[in-house]
Order: C-alpha cells, then sequence, then structure tokens
C-alpha cells in the first residue's frame, strides 16, 4: 500500500504505515484495525525505524497504571533487497527506547528469524546477588529467569522448527537486552508446541511481551490461515484480559501476512 490507500473494514478504523523505501511494485508495509468504539483511545506512535510500527492504548481505558505499547513488525530476510542492516540498528534502538520507556509491550509479526529453542532469557549468579544485596528489582533486570517463575510461565520454549539464522541469533539477544520474553512455545494455546508459523515448514513470526504483561495476558495461540487471505503465514493472537470500573475488558491483538 501506499499513503494515498483506503481500507474500509465496518465497524473498524485503519492506521496505515506505509514502507518509506523506494519501490519497483508496491509491497510491504504496516498497519492496524482498531475498533471504532477505541478509537478515542488509541493514538499511533511515531517511529524512525521501517521495520516496526506502533500503537498506544491509553490507560483512560484499561485502568492500568501506563499504557499499553502495541508493536507490529516486519523485517525483510536478510537476502531480500529491502533489508538494511542500519534499519535493523534503528529497530533495535525502537525496541530498547520502548523498554526502558514502558511497562505493558506487546510486539507481534513476521521477524524471519528462526531462533529454535534457545534460550531467550538471562540467569544471574546467586552467589552474585547475594554478596552485592541486590533488591528485587535488581535481581528481575539480571535474572530474566525468576521473572518466568514469578509469574508462574513455563521456563523453555519448545519449537517444531530446530533451525537456527543470524537474525533469529539477534532476536535472541534483543530479548535478553531488554527483558522481552517469547509466547511462542511457552504460553496459552502453543504452550509445549511451538507451532510452524509458515507454510507449515517453520517458524519466524513471533509475539514477545514485557514482563509485566504477563499479568494481563489471558491466552495465545497460532492459527492456519487459508492461502485466500495470506501468502503462507499463520494468525498470531494474543489475548489480555483486564479488569476495568468492575467489568472485565477483553481485547485481541492478531497479526498476520
Amino acid at each position: 500500500m501506499d499513503k494515498y490507500d483506503v481500507i474500509s473494514c465496518p465497524g473498524y478504523e485503519f492506521f496505515n504505515v506505509p514502507r518509506k523505501q523506494s519501490y519497483i511494485r508496491k509491497s510491504g508495509g504496516l498497519g492496524f484495525l482498531v475498533r471504532q468504539n477505541l478509537i478515542k483511545f488509541v493514538e499511533l506512535v511515531d517511529t524512525h525505524s521501517e521495520y516496526i510500527a506502533w500503537i498506544k492504548i491509553s490507560k483512560q481505558f484499561h485502568g492500568l497504571d501506563k499504557d499499553i505499547l502495541i508493536g507490529n513488525v516486519y523485517i525483510p530476510p536478510q537476502d531480500s533487497r529491502f533489508f538494511n542492516d542500519d534499519e535493523f540498528e534503528f529497530f533495535e534502538q525502537e525496541i530498547a527506547s520502548a523498554c526502558s520507556r514502558d511497562d505493558y509491550i506487546c510486539i507481534l509479526g513476521d521477524f524471519n528469524a528462526q531462533t529454535g529453542e534457545l534460550a531467550d532469557f538471562t540467569s544471574a549468579d546467586n552467589f552474585l546477588a547475594e554478596y552485592f544485596h541486590f533488591d528485587e528489582g535488581t535481581v528481575e533486570f539480571f535474572d530474566q529467569k525468576c521473572v518466568l517463575e514469578k509469574y508462574q510461565v513455563q521456563i523453555n520454549r519448545i519449537s517444531m522448527d530446530k533451525k537456527k539464522n543470524n537474525s533469529g541469533f539477534r532476536l535472541i539477544d534483543i530479548s535478553k537486552n531488554n527483558n522481552l520474553f517469547i509466547l511462542n512455545g511457552r504460553y496459552g494455546q502453543d504452550k509445549n508446541i511451538g507451532a510452524m508459523t509458515f507454510r507449515r515448514t517453520s517458524v519466524i513470526d513471533y509475539a514477545l511481551i514485557s514482563a509485566k504483561t504477563f499479568e494481563i495476558v489471558h491466552d495465545f495461540k497460532i492459527t492456519d490461515v487459508d492461502r485466500l487471505f495470506s501468502d503462507g503465514h499463520s494468525l498470531l493472537t494474543v489475548e489480555i484480559q483486564i479488569q476495568n470500573n468492575r467489568r472485565e475488558v477483553h481485547a485481541q491483538s492478531t497479526t498476520s501476512r
């Protein structure tokens, strides 16, 4: 798409983030469909990276102490002419900036990254933690394993795709450096499965969340999509559940290509 395209879907408003890079034919770009009754609480956040688009759901809607930040990702394969190392660095900087500022973060999309079952967390040295009298916040920063234990989330991920590539190693580093956790193969309906996300041959689409977001995530699932609606990618769904003015509010963030 480009900035002139208009997407119409009854009951929803479309936020269009077209690709800035020059192209021969229209391709790529990112977007969000947001329910119209939520529009006044949702804001498109500026980004300097081609590889991610952000929306923010105001705390005025959900009653949490901070806004919820949702990132929509597409990173081209490293052998694509659209892949650029500088853009990837901008992407990493965007993630780091968001994680240093916000508590409730959910990032979904096509990373073209194969991570196998690599650990996406760090473990602190218990001796050093006791020796330097680290408080709980410091321990959680250095020992991400204890965050998973705190929220009773499965420590190790399972994946049907055992392969790894360079983008996968970089994604793992991003997770470790920013206290983010991959839901694939670990949570919800995909727990202990790690279902394929692309043409039933690989896992390259992921959902990552910040530690605090475990408090509101209700489910995660991967659904095969008819080829009529997708070029082979499955649908990733993260469901959050929050209390607002004594009533439950359910929301879903989904991504598919």
